[in-house]
């Protein structure tokens, strides 16, 4: 029975250290984070990639404009 009752001091022991390791690491997490906070993304990056972007879309509408014509022009003259 010693030795049961001695084990299980060992686990509690070992589980409250623990949770002691745990809540000591979190207090240094918050600790740490307002003095190193993140930097504010650049509005240049994302402008040229909106930009990119808006490039991209007036190239596909204006391919996809030009196939529209010419199939409405084909549907045309395979009609008469």
């Amino acid at each position: 029975m010693d030795d049961l009752s001695m084990e299980q001091q060992k686990f509690q022991f070992y589980y409250r250290n623990l949770s002691r390791q745990e809540a000591q690491k979190q207090a240094w997490l918050q600790k740490r984070r307002p003095e190193n906070p993140l930097p504010e993304p650049s509005r240049l990056d994302s402008f040229l990639v909106t930009n990119q972007i808006v490039n991209y879309c007036n190239q596909i509408n204006g391919v996809a404009g030009q196939s529209f014509s010419r199939m409405y022009l084909m549907k045309g003259l395979h009609e008469k």
